[in-house]
């Protein structure tokens, strides 16, 4: 996108620019200011861009090219841009005091003089039934973290030079650990090992047992009477044990997978047979939960069986209940091919140029067809499957994807207007927060429909300004409005960091986001033994222990198994840092500390004593 100038010089040039022109006899056009740019989506071709400008932001005048759109609400005379706000475009950055945080518990840092060696091994020999050693490390290790249970390590095993079946887990301070099986079709085996201080090797044996297998056939039928003609089948084959779910809320999943059948724990389209049956090879023994989902007359349908397989063979009804599911892959492609066309228009014009229009089974998909051709604003799919589609449209000066579902039933045209609203997006520099030696860059990414698969970046520049703001023109529907940092850029916190938008056409809507100074704070949790305390949870607030509202719990962050802590931005200044290791009150942290964090760079508090 053209970069919004601020400097009076700009305004100079421009002037002194069309009294040139006009004294040569032709008309200097104003209208481009430099190349627009449209950002790709997220796993496709992106232009190359410099992070440290704002080359690709966009204007915050509208340009006289597209003056014949409907604007937003507020526009000047000329071209119905939106109106500067009546303020100085650089306003310095204004002094302010210390962050004062409200009274509340406060704990004594205490760093551990000493940290325990990680120099512990678990050896671990695997057998089938029949003695015969297994030539693969199919194996995990867990470790207890407190009330969050079990937790696995990322750490995977070596295998013993020279020793069949026998594989090492290198490297482990002290501590419970639990050695446990995840080879498929055979029985789970597992075995809990203490570790104590010193460079001991711990001998575990496992011996696998193979499930017998059972061939079960589903009979899925739809509430109305009919058998559908495929089935979307997934098979919930969880982990032997949940290390995503803290005391407060979800961290993102870092357990591995344990597969218990034949079938991976992925969804599988499956053509029902003539008889209506959908077969499978499932485990004996082992419970396992199953959905499966079918479209049927442009609606969605989803069913669950729970069994536990026995025996020889199991056959199974399914029933199949109407759902509001619309993002059922299998809606696209219900009612054979079709041939469609598209026709484009933005705020009624046809006028606009498209950058790109594919179309996608669901917004958050980054697999997407093209079209078989087009011409100006016309697009034309051959050999569509008929169904629900998303299509993803991209118009230059139009700043986020236009996304919307359309239905598919018979080949024909489909006519579509883009309307759009004016967004401004104002990001507002915390008073006192210190600028970084170099620019101090903000990114918002706006994501239609949530979708970070559609996500378009922006980067605006708080350099030496107290505020800075800018523009968009955007579809009407759902956003998501994230604003951060870049990365390989000064870290700036955002409050909030993601706010709903809801774009009507025409509308003009101003979010307000305030910019903090941030710091990379990292510390190591470990008892009074200096042993490291795994999976620690913690969370950096304003918010005194007691009166820390529940919307902060999103915030919670999760330890490694090692006891180290890392929060890459958090705010300068005044802070209270809480962390949880035995407790799970929310109210009632096991540690409280109370840091005034410096701005920019690292700050690491060593190994610090949180439990006893």
């Amino acid at each position: 996108m053209a970069l919004r100038l601020h400097e009076r010089s700009f305004l100079l040039i421009s002037v002194a620019a069309l009294l040139l022109a006009g004294g040569f006899g032709f008309v200097l056009g104003l209208t481009g200011g430099g190349v627009t740019v449209i950002p790709a989506a997220q796993g496709e071709p992106e232009p190359a861009s410099d992070p440290s400008s704002a080359s690709n932001r966009p204007r915050a005048n509208r340009e006289t090219a597209a003056s014949n759109r409907a604007g937003p609400t507020h526009t000047n005379k000329t071209n119905r841009e939106p109106e500067k706000p009546d303020k100085p475009d650089i306003n310095p950055v204004t002094s302010g005091g210390p962050r004062k945080l409200p009274a509340g518990r406060v704990d004594p840092v205490v760093e551990s003089p000493q940290i325990a060696e990680a120099v512990a091994e678990i050896e671990v020999t695997l057998k089938d039934s029949q003695g015969r050693q297994m030539p693969f490390a199919q194996v995990a290790l867990d470790i207890v973290a407190g009330p969050l249970g079990w937790q696995t390590l990322s750490s995977s095993p070596e295998q013993s030079r020279g020793q069949r079946g026998v594989f090492v887990f290198k490297s482990l301070y002290p501590g419970s650990y639990r050695v446990r099986s995840t080879a498929a079709n055979y029985a789970p085996a597992e075995q809990e090992v203490t570790i104590h201080a010193g460079s001991s090797t711990e001998q575990v044996a496992l011996v696998l047992t193979p499930l017998g297998n059972c061939a079960v056939e589903f009979y899925p039928r739809l509430s109305s009477g009919e058998t559908p003609q495929d089935v979307l089948v997934q098979i919930d084959a969880k982990a032997a044990n949940d290390d995503d779910k803290g005391r407060f809320g979800s961290h993102r999943q870092t357990a591995t997978t344990d597969p218990r059948g034949l079938i991976s724990p992925t969804s599988t389209r499956i053509r029902v047979g003539q008889d209506g049956a959908v077969k499978m090879i499932l485990n004996i023994g082992v419970p396992v939960s199953l959905t499966f989902s079918a479209a049927h007359e442009g609606k969605s349908w989803v069913g669950n069986s729970n069994i536990t397989p026995e025996g020889i063979g199991m056959k199974v009804d399914v029933t199949l209940n109407q759902s509001s599911d619309t993002d059922n892959p299998l809606l696209a492609g219900a009612g054979g091919t079709v041939s469609l066309t598209v026709i484009l228009t933005v705020d009624g014009s046809a006028e606009r140029e498209f950058t790109r229009v594919n179309l996608r089974a669901r917004p958050d998909d980054f697999a997407y067809r093209q079209p078989t051709s087009s011409s100006g604003n016309r697009f034309l799919w051959d050999n569509l499957a008929a169904g629900r589609w998303y299509i993803v449209a991209e118009a230059r000066d139009v700043h986020a994807p236009f996304v919307t579902q359309i239905e598919v039933t018979e080949s024909g045209e489909q006519q579509l207007d883009i309307r759009t609203g004016h967004l401004r997006v104002n990001a507002q520099r915390e008073p006192g927060s210190p600028d970084p030696e170099g620019d101090a860059l903000y990114r918002v990414r706006l994501r239609p429909m949530g979708s970070g698969t559609l996500e378009r970046t922006f980067n605006g520049n708080l350099k030496g300004k107290q505020s800075d703001y800018i523009d968009f023109f955007v579809p009407a529907g759902d956003f998501d409005v994230h604003v951060d940092s870049p990365e390989q850029s000064a870290p700036l916190v955002a409050e909030p960091t993601s706010r709903p938008l809801k774009m009507t056409a025409g509308g003009n809507v101003t979010l307000e986001y305030v910019l903090r100074a941030a710091v990379t704070l990292t510390f190591r949790c470990v008892n009074g033994a200096g042993v490291p305390v795994p999976n620690a949870e913690f969370l950096v607030t304003f918010h005194a222990a007691g009166a820390v509202p529940d919307s902060e719990k999103a915030n919670v962050r999760k330890g490694g198994s090692d006891g180290m802590c890392k929060l890459p931005s958090a705010p300068y200044g005044a802070v209270y840092v809480m962390i949880w290791t035995t407790s799970d009150d929310w109210n009632n942290p096991d540690r409280v500390f109370q840091l005034d964090l410096p701005a920019f760079g690292i700050k690491d508090l060593g190994n610090v004593v949180v439990a006893p």
